[in-house]
């Protein structure tokens, strides 16, 4: 995303982030604990590197103690093998 489309400015930021989200798989609802790695961060969102290809539309549930509560996918990039993934807070 380029940073004249942004809403905020982002700070460089790298932290390790657990975050859970329910996928429907094979007609079945299922929770996934994962984890990625924070990119930047500003106070609207964040940019997060993972193995999931998370999709837009995704509401991803932080743990406890990251200081952020609930967040929605907004774009997705692949990055080599993982996933560049934007999420906005909610």
């Amino acid at each position: 995303m380029n940073d004249d489309k942004r809403w905020a400015v982002r700070e460089r930021y790298e932290d390790s982030l657990a975050f859970s989200v329910s996928v429907l798989e094979l007609h079945e609802l299922k929770r996934l604990d994962l984890s990625g790695t924070i990119i930047n961060k500003s106070d609207l969102g964040l940019c997060l590197q993972t193995d999931y290809p998370l999709e837009p539309g995704h509401v991803l549930m932080f743990n406890h103690g990251s200081g952020y509560d609930a967040g929605i996918v907004v774009w997705r990039r692949p990055d080599l093998e993982q996933f560049k993934i934007g999420v906005k807070f909610v």
